[in-house]
């Protein structure tokens, strides 16, 4: 029992490192100058190129996500584990023991 302590403490660290961790910057792509180009019905603005509004940086990590999913099963896990059910073995009738 106690290493599930140790672990909830690791993930709960790891969580904790995960969601102080800097989200990876894709770079933009690089325009010329001009925003004229060559298309086969002749030359165009390039609108398409344009970037649009800014992007929003998602709220949580996904790493923190993982973190937060693993401590919900391995909690669930300890609550109604073999511990849990030790109880119902002793109470069950002898035929269905194990």
């Amino acid at each position: 029992m106690r290493w599930i302590v140790w672990l909830l403490l690791l993930l709960a660290v790891a969580g904790w490192l995960a969601a102080e961790a800097p989200l990876p910057t894709t770079p933009a792509p690089a325009l010329s100058d001009t925003p004229w180009r060559r298309t086969r019905d002749g030359w165009e603005q390039a609108t398409w190129l344009a970037q649009g509004g800014a992007q929003s940086q998602p709220d949580l990590h996904p790493a923190v996500v993982a973190i937060w999913q693993l401590l919900a099963s391995i909690l669930v896990l300890a609550a109604f584990g073999p511990v849990a059910s030790q109880e119902a073995r002793r109470s069950a009738p002898p035929f269905c023991r194990p």
